[in-house]
């Protein structure tokens, strides 16, 4: 047995350094969420009963020969304001925003666009490179918008701190992953869905206020997050997921309410590893 725990460590230590990897277990919702809705619908085969008249009506409609869109393939049009692209999405009755174009400092996102409202921060909209990653130090959320998809705000290491409006029900897997300058953020108890990864290796943040309509603790979520003191979990979380304190090195008070009732990974000293605190 203690052979064996050095080579847990060893290997738990390798596994912090892997970025985020907010795509696992969930299809992106940002760009292809009209796309999803049509794969819904399937078409059925025309009848091929001989003699029902029925069946004639039906070929003749489905123009047999001529060239079928697959429903996957439809994409939506991408307009640029010269500041944000984006998107009109049907499902959501509203604009998302699919990317940015102007000065990446202080950042305002409109409520509206083209008189239709901003509902939406679609999947990387906002991801920034690699060796560029500092240039965004604020963003403005409106109060118009409920989701804020995948990867967001991914690798914007120099936000320090984000207002998140009360309307947002969704944030999505690594929504703020590898914002490394963000020191504290509150989540409005509206939202009810935490993806995985949403805060992985923030490594400036020191306090976080979850909501109280969530009922999930996602793995990784606050993996790698090296500067995070404390945690108070809401009444009403059940579970808690895989590493999701993973590397939480400066962690020395988590209040767990009655309602847990399972830490994933707890038996491998996964979920709380490294937690020397």
């Amino acid at each position: 047995m203690k052979k064996i725990i050095p080579i847990l460590a060893s290997a738990a230590i390798l596994l912090t350094l892997t970025a985020c990897n907010g795509n696992n277990d969930k299809t992106p919702s940002g760009n292809n969420s009209s796309t999803q809705i049509n794969n819904s619908s399937q078409t059925s085969e025309p009848s091929s009963t001989v003699g029902n008249d029925s069946s004639t009506d039906t070929i003749e409609d489905s123009q047999v020969g001529g060239d079928v869109s697959d429903p996957q393939d439809i994409k939506p049009e991408i307009k640029s304001n010269g500041e944000f692209k984006y998107f009109y999405d049907d499902a959501l009755n509203g604009i998302v925003i699919a990317g940015y174009e102007g000065e990446p400092t202080d950042i305002v996102i409109p409520d509206t666009i083209e008189d239709k409202p901003v509902v939406k921060i679609g999947d990387s909209a906002f991801e920034q490179d690699f060796s560029n990653n500092t240039g965004i130090k604020s963003i403005k959320i409106p109060d118009t918008v409920t989701i804020i998809g995948i990867q967001a705000f991914y690798n914007c290491a120099g936000i320090t701190s984000i207002d998140i409006p009360d309307g947002v029900t969704t944030i999505d897997n690594a929504a703020f992953c590898g914002c490394e300058s963000l020191k504290s953020i509150e989540i409005p108890d509206g939202v009810t869905t935490l993806g995985n990864s949403v805060f992985q290796s923030c490594t400036s943040l020191t306090s976080v206020k979850l909501p109280a309509g969530i009922t999930v603790i996602e793995r990784e979520t606050f993996m790698s997050c090296t500067s995070l003191e404390s945690v108070d979990v809401p009444d009403g979380v059940t579970s808690i997921g895989n590493f999701a304190f993973r590397g939480c090195v400066s962690l020395t008070d988590l209040k767990l309410p009655d309602s847990v009732t399972e830490i994933i990974g707890c038996n491998d000293l996964y979920t709380f590893e490294l937690c020397k605190k």
